[in-house]
């Protein structure tokens, strides 16, 4: 009897050292000294897709909880933290450079110049991927799962889907003849210019002066000349109010 009663306690002492472990879920999310910078969080430190930085604050990584992240209407970041992974439709030249190549950014600040990285017989060979979405949208509709399309680093493209699967990533394909990355997004893009529609609505108020909408982060940016607490539980009330996800805005302090 003692002997079963002291392996029971050696178990729920080794399960009390490892269940803390098992089940913290730590990521990464930039801040500023009050807000977070971006609307991702990362499973991946170094992951630096969409981070638009506040240039008028100090930004910082910290690691939290995804609970803790999602409190604060952040989503996981579509190239690290999905369960859909970034796929490339095609192939392309060996890629050397420090950025994945479905990245949109060198570093996290400016907007590169793929020409300057690839020679122009392999971008044409990509093709001219937003006009040809253009032109099959006029004949159909895939609005309720197309998030947007962005060049990136590789000189292809990133298309942002709701739901990828690779049915539909070959349908793309088929449909364009040309290679692209493909990431997942949460909201379509006829979901966002409806938010984009009620947000121009509020300019003037709360000081907000710019609204526009951002393709890679998925979300319609609001820039306002005040981002205190206060004012922006009294612009997110105003979205909530009318029934919109918060997590699809991103409030950024503009001057």
């Amino acid at each position: 009897m003692k002997r079963i009663l002291a392996l029971t306690l050696c178990i729920l002492t080794l399960l009390a050292c490892v269940s803390p472990a098992q089940a913290a879920s730590y990521v990464y999310v930039r801040q500023t000294d009050v807000f977070y910078a971006e609307s991702y969080y990362h499973k991946n430190p170094n992951c630096a897709f969409a981070a638009h930085l506040d240039p008028w604050a100090t930004v910082k990584l910290i690691k939290c909880s995804v609970a803790t992240a999602e409190k604060n209407y952040c989503r996981p970041c579509p190239v690290c933290a999905y369960t859909f992974k970034p796929v490339f439709t095609g192939s392309f030249p060996k890629w050397t450079h420090k950025t994945p190549p479905y990245y949109l950014w060198s570093g996290n600040t400016e907007e590169i110049s793929v020409d300057y990285f690839l020679p122009t017989s392999t971008l044409n060979r990509f093709g001219n991927v937003p006009a040809k979405i253009r032109q099959w949208c006029k004949t159909r509709n895939p609005s309720k799962y197309y998030a947007g399309v962005v060049r990136n680093d590789s000189g292809t493209y990133n298309i942002m889907m709701t739901n990828p699967t690779a049915a539909k990533a070959a349908d793309w394909k088929k449909r364009l003849g040309c290679d692209f990355w493909v990431l997942e997004a949460k909201y379509s893009e006829k979901q966002l210019k409806n938010l984009q529609a009620y947000a121009a609505k509020l300019i003037g108020k709360y000081g907000i002066k710019y609204v526009d909408m951002g393709v890679p982060e998925n979300r319609v940016k609001i820039g306002t000349l005040d981002n205190s607490r206060a004012n922006t539980k009294k612009i997110y009330a105003a979205f909530t109010a009318k029934g919109y996800p918060l997590d699809a805005i991103y409030i950024w302090k503009c001057q």
